[in-house]
């Protein structure tokens, strides 16, 4: 398995490589491979064989959440490999009010906007994160990101133009930038040229 993100729809590839006692790719006498979804059922698959020794299967979860794949091997290669996966929402669910509003919690204030309000905000920072950075996939350090995005907006649109109270209640400039979502946002940028 490889360690990319992986999101409902899109494939998953699963690859179990088999060898002898020597080291030597080898096949079994008979396999199974099953796929255990975050529901708890089990999911057989069918795995085809391009070399010896080598086994794939290209997966297609339709939910979110943890799976465990399985694959078991009888005869000379005996052997039960296990590998855990993640899987995020699809891109086009990206983040959702609710999630935002758990992002924020309960004490920050967050009660305090609609419904309405939080979706509109919402859309229109997850359009800057689009023109700022490439989201396809839409990882989970974007999504991340945006909620922060959205939050801090909100939190930004109680105070002066910039300006919050610092020490002693002095006027502290707000930086214009949010160093978490710099981080988080930082391998998606997109860089201008010319």
């Amino acid at each position: 398995m490889t360690t990319d993100a992986f999101f409902v729809g899109k494939v998953v590839p699963l690859r179990f490589l088999l060898t002898d006692e020597d080291g030597e790719p080898a096949d079994p006498t008979s396999y199974s491979l099953t796929v255990r979804r975050p529901d708890g059922t089990d999911e057989a698959l069918v795995a085809t064989n391009p070399e010896v020794g080598d086994w794939r299967c290209d997966y297609f979860p339709t939910v979110d959440g943890r799976f465990v794949a399985t694959f078991v091997a009888t005869g000379d290669v005996a052997d039960a490999i296990e590998d855990t996966f993640d899987v995020a929402p699809p891109a086009s669910a990206a983040v959702t009010v609710d999630q935002v509003k758990q992002y924020a919690g309960a004490n920050s204030g967050i009660d305090q906007w609609s419904d309405t309000e939080l979706a509109t905000t919402l859309a229109a920072e997850q359009s800057a994160q689009a023109r700022a950075c490439r989201i396809d996939p839409y990882s989970l350090d974007l999504q991340e990101a945006l909620k922060r995005r959205v939050v801090r907006n909100l939190a930004l649109r109680a105070l002066p133009i910039g300006i919050a109270g610092g020490a002693n209640f002095e006027p502290t400039r707000i930086a214009k930038r949010d160093p978490e979502i710099r981080r988080l946002e930082g391998p998606y940028r997109k860089v201008v040229t010319g």
